[in-house]
């Protein structure tokens, strides 16, 4: 590129970026992961809303892009379109996970044979969501990665709890590829970090119930 086309050279927004994490991770049709009221038993809207599941979604696929684990990466983004399905309120429940494993699976088989999910790839699903919340033994296959993604991408939403003690702590994600290095966030943390909470604060007042590509389109 020389000096001429690189003053002419446009960054990609963030909705781009997205986008490209969706595609690379092999997600067909964003309508596929559209969230309704009926999939959740918690009727009350809130912090653990389809909002913060489309967001966590979004996040396993960004860390999936720059982690290069594309099948992964969608294993993990089926886990978070799941996985706080089942909470019965916004408060302590600590089993929604393993109660969203095992109660909202064949609600989405249809979804799970789109995509053909082998029987293996659906225990990492299933016991990513399980463990997400857990440390119970849920009695199915683990692929590490896959766990770890999910639980990383739902920590990267903690920023919508910034002004409070729970809000994201950088030493309890589980990728080693994201750990502070010499108490810092290394280039890769600190662009996800980045990313994330710039998707929550385009996303943190849409309303609740939205198709997945009317969510993204609030992305800029």
């Amino acid at each position: 590129m020389n000096l001429a086309e690189s003053l002419h050279f446009k960054q990609k927004s963030l909705r781009e970026t997205v986008i490209d994490a969706l595609n690379f991770i092999g997600v067909k049709d964003l309508s596929d992961f559209d969230l309704k009221e009926e999939h959740f038993n918690n009727p009350e809207r809130g912090i653990h809303d389809p909002r913060h599941l489309y967001r966590v979604m979004i996040a396993s696929a960004l860390i999936a892009h720059k982690l290069d684990e594309p099948r992964r990466g969608l294993l993990a983004f089926c886990g978070a379109f799941l996985h706080d399905q089942a909470r019965n309120h916004n408060g302590e429940d600590s089993d929604h996970g393993p109660r969203a494993a095992e109660t909202k699976w064949d609600m989405h088989r249809a979804l799970w044979n789109k995509y053909e999910l082998t029987p293996d790839e659906e225990d990492y699903v299933r016991s990513a969501v399980s463990l997400h919340c857990s440390s119970r033994d849920c009695g199915l296959k683990v692929d590490t990665l896959v766990k770890q993604i999910l639980h990383d991408a739902d920590s990267f939403d903690r920023c919508r709890f910034y002004h409070t003690e729970s809000r994201l702590n950088w030493e309890y994600l589980s990728l080693p590829s994201l750990k502070c290095k010499n108490g810092h966030p290394d280039k890769m943390l600190h662009l996800l970090i980045g990313e994330t909470e710039a998707v929550w604060c385009f996303t943190k007042d849409v309303a609740s119930f939205i198709p997945f590509k009317d969510f993204l389109e609030n992305i800029r």
